[in-house]
């Protein structure tokens, strides 16, 4: 999947994050953005299509960023959002989110750096990040398996 496919679910995704949380998106920082997605993947029983995606994680100082779509939102014009998600997807990620609500309610309204605080928290962030220190780097690509079999807050 391309750069500006990956962007256009990551943005239906913190959308409908803010719909379903009460939240105006627009106050969402590019940190916090970038940890809602993160935490999206990691909690969602549907981990695997989601971490099929979103399959270029790395670690990094403030926690675990999906390397292809900050390099889109970083970028000064956006690419033109074409609708191309299918229903079906949709669906799954508004489910996705529901489940999540449901079982941490707060998850998703916690700020940029409590987030960032929580992201730190998984072991394979910290075993990439522990890996780029020692090799004098800022990143490193997070372990796909590790995201896939990683169980946060048990």
């Amino acid at each position: 999947m391309n750069e500006k496919q990956k962007y256009q679910i990551y943005k239906f995704i913190i959308s409908e994050i803010a719909k379903q949380t009460d939240q105006n998106e627009s106050e969402f920082d590019r940190l916090k953005k970038m940890k809602l997605l993160y935490f999206f993947c990691a909690l969602s029983s549907q981990r695997p299509e989601f971490y099929g995606i979103f399959d270029n994680f790395y670690a990094l100082p403030l926690g675990p960023v999906e390397s292809d779509v900050y390099t889109v939102e970083k970028k000064k014009e956006k690419p033109i959002i074409e609708d191309f998600i299918s229903v079906e997807l949709k669906e799954k990620i508004i489910l996705a989110i529901r489940s999540i609500v449901s079982s941490l309610p707060l998850i998703f309204k916690a700020d940029s750096w409590r987030l960032v605080e929580l992201s730190h928290e998984s072991k394979v962030w910290q075993e990439a990040f522990k890996l780029a220190k020692s090799q004098g780097k800022l990143s490193e690509k997070m372990n796909q398996e590790g995201l896939l079999t990683e169980k946060l807050f048990s």
